[in-house]
């Protein structure tokens, strides 16, 4: 809930479309190898890990991404699983993208996304856009506050 989201009145169209495994939205450039997004991301760039899958060696790409986009896996898969645990967004199981690490590409189709384009994940949804996609920051809905204001007013500890 307090998380971004994708503005949808400016998203187009998705690339591709995976499992929601990780919720909030980003945008980063495309980064296929975590020694990379290490790199990357000291050198103060916004790095989107993009693998076939993760394992336990890759965890320091997650660290150094804003975000992580698998094209197997499932909602229990490696990349999920830690994606969640450290409050990164991630789309997971997108398979119609088709990853080749010696090109440092992924292909949907006729799009090639090369290493360093800007894409953008939505861990809500498991939409992904090629670009940058304006996010909305979240707000709380002001009937959280009446809520809180109606605790507050029986709460033994004071209100």
């Amino acid at each position: 809930m307090l998380y971004p989201r994708i503005d949808e009145s400016k998203a187009g169209k998705p690339l591709t479309k995976g499992i929601p495994a990780s919720p909030g939205a980003v945008s980063g450039q495309a980064v296929f190898d975590p020694d990379r997004a290490v790199e990357w991301s000291k050198a103060g760039k916004q790095v989107i890990l993009v693998r076939e899958e993760t394992k336990p060696d890759d965890v320091h790409g997650f660290y150094a991404s804003v975000g992580v986009l698998t094209s197997r896996g499932g909602a229990t898969s490696h990349a999920a699983v830690v994606a969640r645990a450290i409050g990164r967004p991630a789309v997971v199981g997108a398979e119609a993208l088709q990853i080749d690490y010696s090109t440092r590409t992924a292909r949907v189709g006729d799009v090639v996304v090369k290493e360093g384009d800007w894409i953008t994940i939505d861990g809500f949804t498991g939409n992904v856009y090629v670009g940058k996609v304006p996010t909305i920051e979240p707000k709380l809905p002001p009937e959280f506050f009446e809520f809180l204001d109606m605790a507050d007013s029986v709460s033994v500890f004071g209100g």
